[in-house]
């Protein structure tokens, strides 16, 4: 701290600049550290809670085929999805927070995402393609 070295000793104005400097600087790198081991922590949660909501949803979707459509846990079932749903969203929140990758994951239907790029190139370069998915 410079306050106390301007009491105990002469100190010139430029020296207690530069040590006003270092000590800012000192608090910065301290605090990018901090915000580091954060973001760091939180990465790691994402990363084992979405291990297992994982589980749990993939469970839960395989109670809800057993059950079928009239049993009586469908209801209990959809409560766990949604509430697995909602922690995932939660999950991927804190993986952007900690500056972690996150990549949207979809179901496609290949064939049709075939065809609609056979269309497309068919479009671009004015020749018939045969479509492939018929």
């Amino acid at each position: 701290m410079v306050l106390p070295l301007l009491y105990r000793q002469r100190v010139t104005h430029a020296e207690a600049l530069r040590l006003a400097q270092a000590e800012a600087e000192r608090e910065r790198f301290a605090n990018q550290a901090r915000l580091g081991a954060v973001g760091r922590l939180s990465a790691g949660l994402a990363h084992e809670l979405n291990s297992l909501l994982t589980v749990m949803l993939g469970h839960a979707e395989l109670a809800r085929e057993a059950a079928g459509e009239r049993g009586e846990a469908v209801e209990d079932i959809a409560l766990i999805e949604r509430a697995g749903q909602r922690a995932a969203s939660l999950t991927r929140r804190l993986l952007v927070f900690s500056g972690g990758q996150f990549t949207a994951r979809e179901a496609v239907a290949l064939d049709r995402l075939v065809e609609r790029t056979v269309q497309e190139l068919a479009q671009e370069g004015g020749a018939a393609w045969p479509s492939p998915c018929r």
